[in-house]
């Protein structure tokens, strides 16, 4: 949030989207603390966004065995170092190199790359699951395998999802900008 602004007034513009992820963690520990095994509890405990909660409460049910508490660390960090390239690309583009701040549009145009990036990224994540889980199989890993028919199922799951993540993007950046646009109308407003 820091890199896109220029100074702190302008921060809670931005605020909202941050609180969204900690607001759901939030509610889903609950959840957890009643069933700390069921799969939306699991997967919010290894997603960085929510983990730092939810992750917190399944090692106090004791739910949380050591490889998803290493994994969930992993990922935060990997999380954190990301974060941290992409905050300096924005500020680097958005600052230093225009010597303004960016808007809601210019920061709109660089989700394009980072939201395709990100879709492949759980693509890829996923398939490793697959691959985890056959070695976990041992002997059912065939079986497992199998049922899919197709030696491309990885490639073509990969693929897909880039193809899903840009039509997505693609299709909805009229709306996108359009939605844009009537935040910083809104904004405009506001400030008047």
């Amino acid at each position: 949030i820091g890199s896109a602004v220029d100074s702190e007034t302008d921060t809670q513009q931005f605020m909202f989207p941050v609180t969204i992820p900690m607001v759901a963690a939030i509610i889903i520990a609950q959840m957890a603390v009643y069933n700390p095994d069921s799969p939306a509890v699991f997967w919010s405990s290894i997603i960085p966004f929510t983990s730092t909660i939810v992750m917190m409460v399944r090692v106090a049910m004791g739910s949380a065995p050591a490889w998803q508490l290493m994994l969930s660390m992993a990922l935060l960090i990997g999380t954190f170092l990301l974060t941290t390239w992409v905050a300096g690309r924005i500020y680097r583009t958005g600052i230093l190199m225009y010597g303004k701040k960016a808007s809601w549009k210019e920061m709109g145009k660089w989700l394009f790359y980072i939201v395709t990036s990100i879709c492949l990224a759980f693509s890829a994540f996923y398939e490793m699951l697959e691959w985890w889980t056959a070695i976990g199989a041992e002997k059912a890993a065939v079986d497992f395998l199998g049922t899919q028919g197709d030696g491309w199922d990885t490639q073509w799951d990969m693929f897909l999802a880039l193809l899903g993540a840009m039509a997505a993007q693609l299709i909805l950046a009229r709306r996108h900008d359009q939605a844009i646009g009537e935040l910083q109308r809104l904004q405009q407003t506001l400030t008047r």
